[in-house]
């Protein structure tokens, strides 16, 4: 599975757009949108991988 963690003002414009285009990504892929990744710590990214 990849984790695409992604920035809702940038990233997730971007997630949008493709959906809007009618692209596809793989089906292993999770979109998951938080508010911004530049807030996010080491740690909680190795939290969430610890948690799966």
């Amino acid at each position: 599975m990849v984790l695409a963690i992604c920035c809702s003002e940038c990233g997730h414009t971007a997630v949008d757009s493709s959906g809007m285009a009618m692209m596809q990504y793989p089906a292993n892929v999770r979109v998951m949108k938080v508010p911004c990744t530049g807030i996010l710590q080491v740690h909680q990214f190795l939290e969430a991988f610890k948690a799966g």
